[in-house]
């Protein structure tokens, strides 16, 4: 298991990578609906986008690199702050502001997705 220094100092690099991608995407992650949208895409299409990222298709892979390292920086921080950071959502959001707002599009997804 890491270290909480180690994981800490992660988080930056994380939230970077995650940036460069969505810009890389051409994701601007001020666009409340573009950021929407993406979020229904990628869940609504998941197993091929999987398909179409190992096959070489550049566009997929940066969809699937960004919900990967979403779910990565959302493991960090339950290592780093605890599980309850979620309860202290928005003083980690100052921080990790990209990964804040794609993580919120994918979980008001989630939860219409189960609310249906």
């Amino acid at each position: 298991m890491f270290s909480k220094e180690i994981l800490y100092s992660s988080e930056d690099g994380l939230e970077h990578e995650i940036e460069r991608k969505c810009i890389a995407l051409g994701l601007n992650v001020e666009d409340e609906s573009r950021v929407t949208l993406f979020a229904k895409d990628l869940l609504a299409n998941l197993d091929a986008i999987r398909v179409q990222a190992n096959e070489g298709h550049r566009i997929s892979r940066l969809k699937l690199e960004i919900y990967g390292l979403s779910l990565l920086m959302h493991h960090t921080n339950n290592e780093v702050f605890g599980k309850g950071y979620l309860s202290q959502f928005d003083v980690v959001a100052k921080q990790e502001r990209t990964w804040a707002i794609i993580a919120r599009a994918i979980w008001r997804e989630l939860e219409n997705r189960h609310t249906q």
